[in-house]
């Protein structure tokens, strides 16, 4: 009967094999998270940086139309109107220069991104008389450049 009974017993547990295939495909696993971790901090990145460049772009618009209507630093020194507004950074409105503060307008009102180029042209008597429409733009490392629009009414 004793030898009966051995010969039933079943060995239980895995096989190397199997250990072996689980391993893999636990691998496989862990690398697919691995790699969507890799994706969404360089996602986290790309977003930091465009929120650093409208932050950017904001100060600076808020200091240009803090500014008088006839100020230097609004004048459309290309004197291309509305078809100047995109410009590129070569063909940008600088200030007058015979402007004494200069200076002034450079100088951005808080700390830009190292990298950053920041720019902004102006389109005098655009959309309508005593008007002038202030397009910043902001080009950045791994970021498209953008713009922000403003109109300042000679008021």
């Amino acid at each position: 009967m004793n030898r009966m009974l051995s010969v039933k017993k079943e060995i239980s547990g895995f096989t190397l094999l199997e250990v072996m295939i689980a391993l893999v495909i636990l691998t496989i696993g862990i690398l697919g998270i691995a790699s969507m971790q890799i994706s969404a901090i360089r996602g986290n990145s790309h977003g930091r940086q465009i929120s650093e460049a409208t932050s950017v772009a904001s100060a600076l618009m808020e200091n240009l139309l803090a500014r008088e209507y006839a100020d230097a630093c609004l004048v459309d020194t290309t004197a291309d109107g509305d078809s100047g507004l995109d410009d590129s950074f070569d063909d940008r409105d600088l200030p007058h220069p015979t402007s004494t503060d200069t200076d002034d307008c450079i100088a951005v009102p808080v700390n830009v991104p190292q990298g950053y180029n920041l720019f902004w042209n102006v389109a005098e008597d655009w959309p309508s008389n005593r008007t002038k429409t202030i397009r910043i733009f902001v080009e950045g490392p791994q970021i498209q450049t953008f713009s922000i629009d403003m109109i300042k009414a000679d008021i």
